[in-house]
């Protein structure tokens, strides 16, 4: 009786402070049309809980255009068709995601595919999922970028969507959208961005953005994966690039409209948090966050963190894997509690 009690009144409370934030804020907080989501694997997670606060106070139908990375990417995608905080978090909850690292014959499977196509693990049950969650809200699988930005003179729920890429090929940060790829299917261009480098196989993509199999690549054909090895946090894409003394140097202009959704391993927020190394692990940890976080945060002044919400996953290993409900709750509530606390110290 006394856990119930509890759990109401925290519920309660959470009710009466949405509440709040909505008749305090909800002037200054339309002031945001752009969203933009850090990639992090299966931290992710958390951005469902984010998303459920964006909706209740009212952030969510005032965004416009929506850029993601990775699982940002993917999160992305699914605001940008009208996907609620609250049906994200179903999808979370319902999903194995073990599924997703899956290699057909044990070991020898994945070792043919890495070696023919660069990456152990296959993206295609992902996508079987995603096209399914498209139709459940009335979207073609086969939708362009232009298409869904039509789209949106219709339906204002609909978001123009920018997703990340690496081109391997070219050695460049790709950006797909309306703008960009205009023919590219959105499906194809999410998974690009989530085809994590060795561990999901690379794609193969022509020039106008059709994705193809190895065996039909030509001259032309470049060699995609996840947008996060160049830039995990595409805050950028809605910022502008201004240049000064005759081009020699150069900074983005923050823009105004962008509120951004960061996934942290620990509280750390402008500045990294150091790290402890005793075995190999710990290097190959504290290695890749230096590469990483320093990559993503080469374009981002006090504004654009002033912009961000540092969302804490508590050290949670991104790693795509399996996971009860309990562990799924506590990672959506990480999410929910960073986008409830950045609120309050607006207010």
């Amino acid at each position: 009786m006394l856990f119930w009690a509890k759990s109401h009144i925290e519920i309660l409370k959470k009710s009466i402070l949405i509440s709040t934030l909505c008749f305090l804020q909800l002037n200054a907080y339309s002031q945001y049309t752009n969203l933009a989501l850090e990639g992090g694997g299966m931290k992710g997670l958390a951005y469902s809980g984010a998303f459920e606060v964006l909706d209740s106070i009212g952030i969510t139908q005032h965004i416009e255009r929506v850029a993601g990375t990775s699982s940002g990417a993917m999160n992305g995608m699914l605001i940008s068709i009208g996907y609620s905080g609250k049906e994200i978090t179903h999808l979370n909850l319902t999903k194995n995601f073990g599924k997703y690292s899956q290699v057909g014959i044990p070991i020898l499977s994945g070792l043919i595919r890495f070696y023919r196509t660069y990456g152990y693990y296959k993206t295609d049950r992902f996508m079987v999922d995603l096209a399914q969650a498209m139709r459940y809200k009335g979207i073609s699988p086969d939708i362009t970028f232009i298409e869904l930005h039509k789209l949106r003179s219709s339906n204002p729920k609909i978001k123009d969507l920018y997703i990340t890429g690496a081109n391997l090929t070219d050695q460049k940060l790709e950006v797909f959208s309306h703008r960009t790829y205009p023919n590219m299917k959105i499906i194809d261009a999410v998974k690009i961005s989530i085809s994590i480098p060795l561990y999901y196989e690379a794609i193969f993509m022509q020039p106008n953005g059709e994705i193809i199999d190895k065996k039909n690549a030509d001259q032309n054909t470049k060699v995609m994966t996840d947008g996060g090895v160049i830039d995990n946090y595409p805050f950028h894409v809605f910022d502008s690039l201004v240049y000064l003394n005759d081009g020699q140097n150069s900074y983005y202009l923050c823009n105004e409209k962008t509120l951004g959704l960061k996934l942290e391993s620990d509280s750390s927020q402008k500045s990294m948090a150091n790290h402890v190394i005793s075995n190999q692990k710990d290097f190959f940890g504290a290695f890749s966050h230096l590469s990483s976080e320093t990559l993503n945060r080469r374009h981002l002044g006090k504004q654009q963190f002033d912009q961000t919400i540092f969302i804490n996953t508590q050290g949670f290993n991104p790693k795509i894997r399996r996971l009860n409900e309990k562990k799924k709750r506590e990672i959506i509530r990480y999410g929910y509690q960073s986008t409830i606390r950045f609120f309050e110290e607006e207010l």
